[in-house]
Protein backbone atom coordinates (compact mmCIF):
# COMPACT_ATOMS: atom_id res chain seq x y z
CA UNK A 1 0.00 0.00 0.00
CA UNK A 2 1.36 3.22 -1.24
CA UNK A 3 0.22 6.88 -1.14
CA UNK A 4 1.13 9.10 -3.74
CA UNK A 5 0.53 12.55 -5.31
CA UNK A 6 0.90 14.00 -9.26
CA UNK A 7 3.35 16.76 -10.02
CA UNK A 8 3.18 18.62 -13.07
CA UNK A 9 0.71 20.54 -15.61
CA UNK A 10 -2.25 18.65 -17.34
CA UNK A 11 -0.99 20.92 -20.89
CA UNK A 12 -3.60 18.89 -22.92
CA UNK A 13 -5.54 21.07 -25.37
CA UNK A 14 -9.17 21.14 -25.04
CA UNK A 15 -11.12 18.15 -26.74
CA UNK A 16 -7.66 16.32 -26.86
CA UNK A 17 -7.58 12.63 -26.82
CA UNK A 18 -4.44 12.08 -25.08
CA UNK A 19 -2.84 13.45 -21.64
CA UNK A 20 0.02 15.43 -22.02
CA UNK A 21 1.76 16.44 -18.84
CA UNK A 22 4.08 19.14 -18.68
CA UNK A 23 6.86 18.93 -16.18
CA UNK A 24 10.48 20.61 -15.68
CA UNK A 25 10.26 22.10 -19.14
CA UNK A 26 9.25 18.44 -20.58
CA UNK A 27 5.68 17.24 -22.15
CA UNK A 28 5.31 13.56 -21.82
CA UNK A 29 2.15 11.80 -23.35
CA UNK A 30 0.37 10.04 -20.91
CA UNK A 31 -1.97 6.70 -22.55
CA UNK A 32 -4.50 4.30 -20.71
CA UNK A 33 -3.88 3.21 -18.01
CA UNK A 34 -1.33 5.98 -16.49
CA UNK A 35 -3.46 8.95 -17.51
CA UNK A 36 -6.37 8.13 -15.26
CA UNK A 37 -4.28 7.06 -12.49
CA UNK A 38 -1.85 10.88 -13.18
CA UNK A 39 -5.63 12.51 -13.15
CA UNK A 40 -6.43 10.86 -9.97
CA UNK A 41 -3.60 12.02 -7.87
CA UNK A 42 -2.94 15.84 -9.09
CA UNK A 43 -5.37 17.56 -6.11
CA UNK A 44 -5.39 14.95 -3.63
CA UNK A 45 -3.79 12.03 -1.97
CA UNK A 46 -4.04 8.52 -3.42
CA UNK A 47 -3.80 5.40 -1.87
CA UNK A 48 -3.07 3.04 -4.18
CA UNK A 49 -2.52 -1.38 -3.07
CA UNK A 50 -0.20 -3.32 -4.41
CA UNK A 51 -0.36 -4.96 -7.57
CA UNK A 52 -1.12 -3.78 -11.11
CA UNK A 53 -1.46 -0.01 -9.81
CA UNK A 54 1.47 -0.09 -7.88
CA UNK A 55 3.41 -1.02 -11.01
CA UNK A 56 1.76 1.87 -12.92
CA UNK A 57 2.38 4.12 -10.09
CA UNK A 58 6.04 3.09 -10.35
CA UNK A 59 5.83 3.93 -13.81
CA UNK A 60 4.36 7.54 -13.19
CA UNK A 61 7.41 7.84 -10.42
CA UNK A 62 9.96 6.84 -12.98
CA UNK A 63 8.99 9.63 -15.44
CA UNK A 64 9.26 12.05 -12.89
CA UNK A 65 5.12 12.75 -12.55
CA UNK A 66 4.23 11.21 -9.27
CA UNK A 67 6.01 11.25 -5.76
CA UNK A 68 5.18 8.18 -3.43
CA UNK A 69 5.73 6.79 -0.34
CA UNK A 70 4.59 3.14 2.01
CA UNK A 71 4.81 5.11 5.30
CA UNK A 72 1.96 5.98 7.08
CA UNK A 73 -0.27 8.75 5.99
CA UNK A 74 0.56 11.78 7.86
CA UNK A 75 4.65 10.78 7.19
CA UNK A 76 4.41 9.48 3.95
CA UNK A 77 2.62 13.09 2.93
CA UNK A 78 5.24 15.11 5.14
CA UNK A 79 7.99 12.75 2.88
CA UNK A 80 6.01 13.08 -0.52
CA UNK A 81 5.50 16.83 0.07
CA UNK A 82 9.31 17.16 0.86
CA UNK A 83 10.20 15.93 -2.67
CA UNK A 84 7.65 18.20 -4.67
CA UNK A 85 8.71 22.03 -5.69
CA UNK A 86 4.92 24.38 -4.70
CA UNK A 87 4.47 26.53 -6.82
CA UNK A 88 1.41 29.06 -7.03
CA UNK A 89 -1.49 28.14 -9.60
CA UNK A 90 -2.62 30.45 -12.17
CA UNK A 91 -5.65 32.10 -10.44
CA UNK A 92 -9.08 31.53 -11.84
CA UNK A 93 -11.99 33.58 -11.82
CA UNK A 94 -13.91 32.02 -9.24
CA UNK A 95 -12.23 30.38 -5.84
CA UNK A 96 -12.63 28.50 -2.79
CA UNK A 97 -12.44 30.52 0.27
CA UNK A 98 -8.87 30.13 2.27
CA UNK A 99 -9.11 28.58 5.86
CA UNK A 100 -6.80 30.85 8.48
CA UNK A 101 -3.90 28.19 7.92
CA UNK A 102 -4.31 28.12 4.43
CA UNK A 103 -4.50 31.44 3.83
CA UNK A 104 -0.74 32.12 5.95
CA UNK A 105 0.85 29.30 3.66
CA UNK A 106 -0.43 30.89 0.70
CA UNK A 107 0.65 34.38 1.30
CA UNK A 108 4.18 32.27 1.82
CA UNK A 109 4.16 30.67 -1.18
CA UNK A 110 3.31 33.58 -3.39
CA UNK A 111 5.28 36.07 -1.90
CA UNK A 112 8.35 34.89 -0.35
CA UNK A 113 10.84 35.56 -3.01
CA UNK A 114 12.07 31.69 -3.63
CA UNK A 115 10.23 28.73 -3.55
CA UNK A 116 10.06 27.32 -0.04
CA UNK A 117 10.33 23.73 0.63
CA UNK A 118 7.61 22.01 2.81
CA UNK A 119 10.11 21.85 5.71
CA UNK A 120 10.55 25.69 5.33
CA UNK A 121 6.99 26.29 5.60
CA UNK A 122 6.55 23.79 8.77
CA UNK A 123 9.26 25.53 10.41
CA UNK A 124 8.00 29.15 9.89
CA UNK A 125 5.12 27.99 11.07
CA UNK A 126 6.13 26.03 13.86
CA UNK A 127 7.83 28.73 15.09
CA UNK A 128 4.90 31.38 14.38
CA UNK A 129 7.01 33.21 12.45
CA UNK A 130 4.29 35.17 9.95
CA UNK A 131 4.87 36.58 6.91
CA UNK A 132 6.47 40.34 7.63
CA UNK A 133 7.50 42.53 4.59
CA UNK A 134 11.31 42.54 5.54
CA UNK A 135 10.97 38.57 4.91
CA UNK A 136 9.07 38.73 1.69
CA UNK A 137 10.03 39.43 -1.83
CA UNK A 138 13.29 38.67 -3.44
CA UNK A 139 14.84 41.40 -1.97
CA UNK A 140 14.52 39.69 1.24
CA UNK A 141 15.53 36.70 0.17
CA UNK A 142 18.62 36.50 2.08
CA UNK A 143 17.12 37.38 5.55
CA UNK A 144 14.48 34.57 4.85
CA UNK A 145 17.33 32.21 4.57
CA UNK A 146 18.93 33.19 7.49
CA UNK A 147 16.14 32.94 9.83
CA UNK A 148 15.04 29.67 8.73
CA UNK A 149 18.91 27.62 8.13
CA UNK A 150 20.97 27.92 11.72
CA UNK A 151 23.38 26.47 13.29
CA UNK A 152 21.13 23.63 14.27
CA UNK A 153 19.47 23.58 10.52
CA UNK A 154 21.80 24.06 8.08
CA UNK A 155 23.36 20.39 7.31
CA UNK A 156 22.32 18.86 4.67
CA UNK A 157 18.56 16.83 5.82
CA UNK A 158 19.00 18.12 9.14
CA UNK A 159 15.62 20.86 8.53
CA UNK A 160 13.59 18.16 6.90
CA UNK A 161 14.09 15.51 9.22
CA UNK A 162 14.07 17.88 12.30
CA UNK A 163 10.27 19.34 11.27
CA UNK A 164 9.34 15.26 10.31
CA UNK A 165 8.78 15.41 14.14
CA UNK A 166 7.22 19.36 14.67
CA UNK A 167 4.43 19.77 16.41
CA UNK A 168 3.00 22.18 13.57
CA UNK A 169 3.85 19.40 10.63
CA UNK A 170 0.34 18.19 10.35
CA UNK A 171 -1.26 21.49 10.45
CA UNK A 172 0.80 22.35 7.44
CA UNK A 173 0.74 19.39 5.54
CA UNK A 174 -3.54 19.55 5.70
CA UNK A 175 -3.18 23.34 4.47
CA UNK A 176 -1.11 22.53 1.67
CA UNK A 177 -3.22 20.06 0.26
CA UNK A 178 -6.16 21.98 0.98
CA UNK A 179 -4.05 24.45 -1.21
CA UNK A 180 -3.97 21.86 -3.66
CA UNK A 181 -7.46 20.56 -3.93
CA UNK A 182 -8.36 24.32 -4.14
CA UNK A 183 -5.97 23.97 -7.64
CA UNK A 184 -4.30 27.57 -5.66
CA UNK A 185 -1.05 25.61 -5.81
CA UNK A 186 0.36 23.18 -8.10
CA UNK A 187 3.39 20.76 -7.26
CA UNK A 188 6.34 19.84 -9.77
Amino acid sequence: MAYFLSKGINCTPHGGGTLCVLHCGQATVLKDPLDELWLSGRFDAIQVEAGHEKAKLEHLVELGLAESSDEARALALYRILTNCVICPAKPKIIRSLLNRNERRIYHWICKAGLRLTTAELVFLFDRDIKPRPQLLGSENRQTLIEVVYTTETIYDGMLESKMEQAAMCDVVINAILGLLHKRRIILM
